[in-house]
């Protein structure tokens, strides 16, 4: 794996290659989740790593980068002012991936906020030519109701936002890092990782997440490319209803959802060692990327 920076709205944002390999069918554009990143976690499929590794035996290269404020990227950590420019950062991506590996196709595998930032960036018709499909992980297309403060408190809270926008106050998101996944090794590595992002969300943060939330749904209908939907019954953290609801509002025909019965937030984190579900969705991505590419 290879790191180097491209300038993108707000500062340099982190890019990372796999393995050079030879006749590239296809690029697996790999965006992350909100407080998450690319660096190594734990010995597991959800690491960029390890989809490197199956992903380029059957030709495609895998690169993932960290949004402005998480990961190696500049920034204050997991400080969202303007979702936006969360698009702005995957478009900026995307054109650079494109212009570095002409006439490639390009699916993006978003998962969680990140699937809120490639759904938003499609919906706004900034894609390029090249991007051919997207795959989504347990999308934030809905916050869960147990995660969400009362009306009232929404408008408190948002009231605080105006002045102090990178407090962390958000009371609702305090389990947020441990209900991603219940698989202990992961939780401990994870929150020993310098590069993740641990307590309540940032209220500048949590608003842009909520109202991303709301406008999705209402323009999915707009989303026309094919898609693969994958999300865990079991998620504590986006809701797989959310998910539901607007899979059937997307306008593509070419489009298929899986829900898995077992999995939580974290689809690629086993939650034991007997857990073989994140080895199906890997199947199940190869087998979608064979078919359109």
């Amino acid at each position: 794996m290879i790191e180097y920076f491209i300038k993108s709205k707000n500062g340099k944002i982190n890019i990372i290659e796999g393995k050079t390999i030879q006749d590239i069918k296809g690029i697996i554009l790999h965006v992350h989740g909100v407080g998450s990143h690319f660096q190594f976690v734990y010995d597991n499929l959800d690491e960029l790593v390890s989809r490197d590794d199956f992903f380029s035996k059957f030709g495609y290269k895998s690169i993932g980068f960290e949004f402005y404020g998480h990961g190696k990227s500049e920034g204050l950590n997991c400080s969202i002012k303007d979702f936006s420019d969360l698009v702005v950062d995957l478009s900026n991506v995307v054109t650079h991936v494109d212009r570095k590996y002409p006439n490639i196709p390009i699916y993006i595998c978003a998962e969680s906020m990140g699937g809120a930032v490639c759904l938003k960036y499609i919906i706004e018709k900034l894609y390029l030519e090249s991007v051919k499909g997207i795959i989504l992980l347990s999308p934030m297309c809905a916050i869960d109701d147990h995660l969400k403060p009362n009306p009232f408190m929404i408008q408190i809270l948002l009231g605080i936002c105006r002045f102090f926008p990178n407090l962390q106050f958000a009371l609702t998101t305090k389990k947020l890092g441990s209900e991603t996944t219940t698989n202990p090794d992961f939780i401990e590595a994870k929150n020993s990782c310098p590069y993740g992002f641990r307590g309540p969300l940032r209220l500048c943060t949590v608003r842009e997440l909520y109202h991303v939330s709301l406008w999705i749904p209402e323009n999915a209908y707009q989303v026309n490319l094919p898609l693969l939907l994958f999300h865990g019954l079991r998620d504590k953290v986006t809701t797989p209803n959310g998910s539901m609801q607007v899979f059937n509002k997307i306008s593509s025909v070419d489009k298929e959802i899986i829900i898995l019965p077992e999995s939580e937030h974290c689809v690629l984190v086993p939650n034991s060692r007997d857990d073989l579900t994140p080895n199906f969705v890997y199947i199940k991505i190869l087998d979608w990327l064979e078919k359109h590419n």
